[in-house]
């Protein structure tokens, strides 16, 4: 019998992928025979990437928040021209992620997007938490 391609029909596969790759790892000689420094910071790197991995599948999950053809702004202006497909990024505190948005817009109006798929960076509580640790994520600096 020929071998065949199995999709997976998993949520969070990549991040579940990551996992898998981190536990395989710290089971491996080269960590068993290191300092709890070296599982630390091996840690610290791959379990932040972990978690930056199941932010950006749940996000992914939430779709663009196309809510229709057209919208209507608090200001009473209906917006009726789609941009599909807009990606907007952010940096995290596990590291830069992106969402997928539908964003509504008409001339001389500012654009709307729907409540569902803001992209605000994370609570200030968290990156506080992370400055004052010295820890920012993924290598970078804390915006």
């Amino acid at each position: 019998m020929k071998a065949q391609a199995v999709a997976f029909d998993q949520p969070c596969h990549s991040a579940y992928e990551k996992f898998i790759e981190i536990t395989n790892h710290l089971q491996g000689e080269v960590l068993s025979a290191g300092t709890h420094s070296d599982v630390e910071a091996y840690l610290e790197e791959d379990g932040r990437e972990l978690l930056r991995l199941l932010l950006q599948e749940h996000l992914a999950s939430r779709g663009s928040g196309r809510v229709g053809e057209a919208v209507c702004g608090v200001d009473g202006v209906v917006r009726s021209h789609k941009r599909d497909h807009l990606e907007r990024s952010y940096q995290s505190v596990f590291g830069r992620v992106y969402v997928e948005r539908t964003g509504y817009g008409q001339r001389g109006v500012a654009s709307l997007f729907s409540a569902g798929c803001a992209t605000e960076p994370a609570r200030p509580g968290l990156l506080a938490s992370v400055a004052a640790a010295g820890r920012p994520p993924s290598g970078q600096g804390v915006v």
